[in-house]
């Protein structure tokens, strides 16, 4: 067997046979003299001496340092880069919300020019089936509408089918909880464009349809689609004013406005502006632009 082993002196590499083990010779480099590891007396061979043993923990520390700075600055890349992840979602999940309610708004036009009036809310009719469920042949669910049984209610086990259909238009994808509850209501009350007591349409919206709010995004609703239920002006207002609340987009709603577009309502709008921008004939002029 060949003992392999550096010269103490010039770290030269020498080998010599294992029966020389524990005798002494020259380095052929530089001739000091050297001993053979494993011979008596000899001690720690020069691959175990301190000095090699001090090489390699100097070498263990410096890539422990060095996988520590890396993790760190992975860490940092992260907490950079998560805001911006997060933002981008939301931004893109708000753009999906808006195209739903575009949805819900070309399919009330359309509803208006076949029967020349908005959707009637009846809340004080729970038999009556709610406008979501009367404007479905306009969202490309007719098939859906002509399982509907407007005889019944709309929980009768005969609608069952129909009421238990997830319908993505009508949730908020910044919302999460059940798929088959709607966050997109109309505000009931007079002089909306929801007035239980009328049967709305253009003409009657003497505000103009481009400054009056048809349909709203509440991230609280609790409200199923089918379910002919929707929100007071009251109890809207009074959601609105409170600052606790904080699902969906952040800092405030998408509407949807009488002709059909949508735009941002910032929670920082006064509760007034807000009233003024749901009656339709308050003679008021609201610049969306301002908000």
């Amino acid at each position: 067997m060949v003992v392999k082993f550096f010269c103490p002196h010039c770290g030269n590499a020498i080998e010599a046979a294992d029966q020389y083990a524990g005798t002494t010779g020259r380095c052929a480099r530089c001739g000091q003299p050297v001993q053979v590891p494993g011979g008596a007396g000899f001690g720690p061979a020069y691959a175990d001496s301190p000095r090699r043993r001090t090489f390699w923990v100097v070498i263990l520390a410096v890539v422990l340092a060095g996988t520590m700075v890396l993790l760190a600055m992975i860490g940092i890349l992260i907490a950079l880069l998560l805001p911006a992840v997060q933002a981008a979602r939301e931004a893109a999940r708000r753009s999906q919300c808006l195209n739903h309610m575009k949805q819900i708004g070309l399919a009330m036009l359309n509803y208006h020019d076949v029967y020349r009036c908005f959707p009637p809310v009846t809340p004080d009719d729970p038999a009556a089936p709610g406008w979501r469920t009367l404007i479905l042949p306009y969202l490309n669910e007719a098939a859906l509408y002509e399982r509907y049984d407007l005889s019944q209610s709309w929980d009768a086990p005969d609608n069952a089918f129909v009421v238990n259909t997830v319908l993505p238009e009508y949730n908020c994808p910044s919302v999460e909880g059940p798929l088959l509850r709607t966050h997109y209501v109309r505000v009931v009350g007079p002089d909306t464009m929801a007035d239980p007591d009328e049967i709305v349409s253009c003409p009657d919206i003497v505000d103009g349809l481009s400054n009056t709010i048809l349909c709203v995004e509440w991230p609280d609703s609790e409200i199923r689609w089918a379910e002919p239920r929707d929100i007071t002006l009251e109890e809207f207002l009074a959601w609105f004013a409170e600052p606790k609340h904080r699902r969906g987009h952040p800092g405030g709603i998408n509407v949807l406005l009488g002709d059909g577009s949508v735009r941002f309502l910032p929670y920082s709008t006064p509760v007034e502006k807000v009233r003024a921008m749901l009656t339709r004939n308050g003679g008021e002029v609201i610049d969306f632009e301002g908000l």
